[in-house]
């Protein structure tokens, strides 16, 4: 499982129902985070795969960890934890 962040610099909550399916991208060229990986829902950004201490709940996996997925690897909306943490799972 893996967490989305920064979902307040795009569409907040909104875009994340539960069983949705995103894609997720990797940035290498991100400015902040060579191990970027993004959420997109269709063509727009929605959100980055969480891969900071302060961003990560206990036993997710951080962007770091998943570095070696494929370019638009789907994940699947499981659920919003807390009102502010979406959880995903990595899907084939």
């Amino acid at each position: 499982m893996i967490t989305v962040s920064g979902t307040n610099f795009f569409k907040g909550l909104e875009p994340f129902e539960k069983g949705v399916i995103v894609n997720l991208v990797k940035q290498p060229d991100n400015e902040h985070d060579s191990d970027a990986i993004g959420v997109f829902l269709a063509d727009e950004q929605i959100g980055y795969v969480a891969n900071s201490p302060y961003t990560l709940i206990d036993g997710v996996k951080s962007a770091s960890e998943i570095k070696f997925i494929e370019d638009n690897q789907k994940a699947e909306v499981l659920f919003i934890f807390l009102e502010r943490y979406v959880i995903l799972k990595l899907i084939d």
